[in-house]
């Protein structure tokens, strides 16, 4: 014979009940020797996680099973969340520095821990991730260990046999009557809508009992929901980047087949006549931003045009599924430098070029069969060791190695061009001059870029929470149990919740029946056993 058969407990009745069992199964009858009032969350069912651990297995399934650990688990999730959305994720930060210089440099050195530490992606960490995950094996157990011996108990309505289980009620009293009272009281009862059974001298008056399942509804929907935010995890399924685009650039989309162009971004101030009072009229106060789009799909080599439109703060651009948000802006950009190409040696201009800043073209025209070609390109120039090297990407003091090659200089020449330097100071025997004639401006547009294909399974999931709230919160498991002796009548109730209200209940069905009783000898308080 195993363990767990010598573990079974038998009751008087005869009735062998599992391991961990409080109250028989068969008669009611309650299986230890206390005084104190039943403890009825369960029915007395045995649950596998309060059962003494043999296995590995069974250490597992205790841990998971505890609400504390849950509760310590969902608090950590809570505090990191809190944390993470102290400064922006990385996916969001409005600016194109890589993130090991973005934190430090715009928030110093709490952007620096934060970065360290990796909150800057936080919700795609994997430590974040296997936590949500260990929170849902958690609501499963949890749900499962509750809810297996909860269903048990009311698959079949209990009326029991033994008058010690209504005597351990926290709501009891025994009252001398005949078989009109025991009529009285079932008619009283039936007039508030409770179902009856009866077996034998006994009687179960019950209504409400949907509402013991609201909280496990409520564990299926956070599941469900959890389970929704997990299906962003999967390619093509979610998606959340940021580009930047300069008037009438056209770039790819990131994590899609298409392409986005920008045909300009709007900016509209508000006038006096926006204004009921001219005198609230404040001048270059912005009334919206809106940057016009089009949309392309590439069909071999050509990018063919698929839709077109407007996106505006709170107002986006939305093409099967895809998103494109008006999320940042930055009028009268820096973009590029027009440069004179000057010969020193006939005093002549061979042409004009244009440098762009944040995308420099490999090789420019400068007619007359010369050209200009840039070797390298450091937008925030610094020197170490003798070295040049960027800080940046950010085009804060950009220099750049050119050659030129022609007819008058076949071989070439190399020369440097930086900002806010003379070019003569640097190399002053060289043929060629560069000189800055004028900037390049121009407005530029953030794009936040959306895709989420979980949104229908987020919003179903909520919905079952909240059914599942709803039960748990406005509705009660209401039972009222009678038990006949020799010459009185055993009255006895329980409730999920709100006792009050289940106590008002049962003196007006005492009342009804003509059974006059004093309120404070219902109530029992005594420890819950």
């Amino acid at each position: 014979m195993g363990q767990s058969e010598l573990d079974r407990i038998k009751c008087t009745c005869g009735h062998v009940n599992p391991p961990g069992t409080t109250i028989c199964e068969a008669c009611g009858r309650p299986l230890d020797e206390k005084s104190g009032l039943l403890n009825m969350r369960y029915e007395g069912m045995a649950r596998r996680s309060q059962v003494a651990a043999r296995t590995p297995i069974d250490y597992i399934w205790r841990f998971f099973a505890s609400v504390k650990v849950a509760i310590w688990m969902i608090a950590i999730a809570l505090i990191a969340s809190i944390i993470g959305t102290l400064l922006p994720q990385e996916q969001f930060k409005q600016s194109s520095l890589p993130a090991e210089i973005y934190y430090p440099q715009t928030y110093g050195w709490f952007g620096e821990v934060y970065y360290r530490l990796g909150f800057h992606q936080l919700f795609y960490s994997w430590w974040f991730i296997t936590l949500l995950l260990m929170i849902g094996i958690s609501l499963v157990i949890c749900s499962i260990d509750r809810a297996v011996p909860l269903y048990k108990a009311l698959q079949k309505k209990r009326i029991p046999k033994s008058d010690q289980f209504l005597r351990r009620q926290r709501l009891f009293l025994e009252v001398t009557g005949d078989n009109e009272t025991w009529e009285r009281l079932h008619q009283a009862f039936q007039k508030k809508r409770y179902h009856v059974a009866t077996d034998g001298q006994a009687s179960l008056f019950e209504k409400g009992r949907i509402s013991r399942w609201g909280p496990y509804i409520n564990h299926v929907g956070l599941i469900l929901l959890i389970l929704a935010f997990m299906l962003r995890l999967i390619p093509g399924f979610y998606l959340d980047d940021y580009v930047w685009l300069w008037d009438g650039q056209t770039r790819a989309v990131p994590g899609t087949p298409y392409y986005v162009k920008s045909e300009g971004l709007k900016i509209d101030f508000y006038t006096e006549t926006d204004f009921p009072d001219p005198s609230a009229f404040v001048p270059n106060h912005v009334k919206s931003y809106q940057t016009d789009l089009v949309l392309y799909k590439k069909e071999g080599d050509d990018l063919v045009e698929i839709a077109r439109g407007p996106t505006m703060v709170n107002h986006p651009f939305e093409y099967e599924g895809l998103y494109l948000y008006q999320s940042g802006e930055q009028a009268g950009q820096l973009k590029g430098l027009k440069l004179d190409v000057f010969d020193k040696q006939t005093g002549k201009t061979l042409g004009q070029i244009t440098l762009d800043l944040y995308d420099p073209p490999l090789q420019v025209d400068v007619g007359g069969g010369t050209t200009v070609s840039v070797l390298e390109y450091y937008p925030e120039l610094q020197m170490k060791d003798g070295k040049p090297y960027s800080e940046t990407t950010q085009p804060n003091r950009p220099a750049f190695i050119l050659e030129i090659k022609g007819p008058s200089v076949p071989q070439g020449e190399k020369n440097w061009v930086i900002a806010g330097i003379d070019s003569d100071q640097l190399i002053p025997d060289a043929r060629f001059k560069y000189k800055l004639v004028d900037f390049v401006l121009s407005n530029r547009s953030g794009l936040s870029v959306r895709i989420d294909h979980a949104i229908p399974y987020i919003y179903a999931a909520s919905f079952i929470v909240i059914i599942g709230l709803i039960l748990g919160f406005y509705f009660q498991h209401r039972r009222v149990w009678l038990m006949r002796m020799e010459n009185s009548i055993l009255i006895a109730a329980h409730t999920n919740k709100n006792w009050f209200g289940l106590k008002r209940e049962l003196m007006q069905a005492l009342q009804a029946a003509r059974i006059n009783v004093d309120p404070e000898h219902i109530e029992h308080r005594r420890k819950t056993a």
